[in-house]
């Protein structure tokens, strides 16, 4: 049985994100920092002050970021970009990666593992099923290479506690993939389905990702109007209600990781150079908060990328 979860939303900013996506707590700042994909901006909410702003934006669709051991950031881009951004200045790490019909591709929800490594879906500007791609890897060394190639939508990226399994989303297969993962050598063994999201109804469909202390996997579903918490088994055990469609990502936050901050979107149709709001009467591409510490959950510090950066 499937509990709903007693929790109160709250609504914290509303820029009306398209695609709202990849929110990721800064420790350091205390702060969260999320995304709009289609806009290419990044945006920050300071819960201590209840401040928020755009703090960077690029003329390329922004897939998501990783923040570096220095509170630095990694931004991926559209056209396999990869960027350094120190809120200084942006250095280019990669310009684009060489595959073919590079001109439809962008980056899309990224995810550094426990040794620093960082994982990046790369996926085509607008999904399709005829349309499959691969999940990128950078290593701390500097190098880029593609470790599962034939995903669909490659989307919300988590690892089990022990580091010894590592989750992957295919939002346009509606599975969510659960790997054996070598922290070592950040290799990818054998997979298994972890949950197969059933067409129909209002399951929506998988999108980003985060697992709690307790080895709960948190998903979020564009076009289902929910969170669900999957136990590691993968049964679905507990559910958030959102007053809008599409939730798009989910990350723990707060000093002591027992807030959940989750971005939602208010869609896009048409074709990817002239994006269609299909609701604009919804609260949707707001950034919301559920605090979840008086049901006793709570969630862990998400890894700091190791990116090697070009010398000065």
């Amino acid at each position: 049985m499937v509990t709903q979860l007693d929790v109160e939303l709250e609504l914290l900013c509303d820029y009306e994100c398209l695609v709202g996506e990849g929110p990721v707590w800064h420790d350091t700042e205390q702060c969260v920092y999320w995304v709009d994909i289609y806009r290419g901006t990044l945006y920050r909410y300071d819960p201590a002050t209840g401040e928020h702003d755009e703090v960077f934006r690029s003329d390329r669709y922004l897939g998501g970021f990783t923040i570096q051991e220095d509170g630095s950031f990694i931004l991926f881009l559209q056209d396999g970009a990869i960027h350094h951004w120190d809120k200084e200045k942006v250095t280019p790490l990669f310009q684009r990666i060489a595959t073919p019909h590079n001109e439809d591709l962008r980056f899309n929800d990224v995810s550094a593992d426990p040794a620093g490594r960082v994982f990046a879906g790369l996926t085509a500007l607008m999904p399709a099923a005829d349309k499959r791609r691969s999940l990128y890897r950078l290593d701390p060394d500097g190098s880029l290479r593609a470790v599962v190639d034939g995903l669909g939508c490659s989307n919300g990226i988590g690892f089990t506690p022990d580091h010894k399994k590592m989750y992957l989303t295919d939002t346009e297969d509606r599975v969510i993939w659960l790997y054996d993962y070598d922290v070592a050598t950040g290799k990818l063994g054998s997979r298994a389905p972890f949950v197969e999201v059933p067409e129909g109804g209002d399951e929506g469909l998988p999108d980003g990702m985060t697992v709690d202390a307790d080895g709960y996997v948190w998903s979020a579903r564009w076009g289902g109007h929910k969170l669900v918490r999957h136990a590691p088994s993968g049964e679905a055990v507990a559910e958030i209600r959102f007053p809008v469609e599409r939730v798009s990502s989910v990350v723990f936050g707060g000093a002591d990781f027992t807030e959940l901050y989750v971005t939602t979107a208010r869609g896009v149709s048409g074709t990817a150079d002239e994006p269609v709001v299909d609701d604009p009467n919804r609260p949707a591409g707001a950034l919301y908060r559920v605090k979840v510490g008086h049901l006793g959950i709570r969630g862990i510090a998400e890894p700091r990328s190791k990116a090697r950066l070009p010398q000065a």
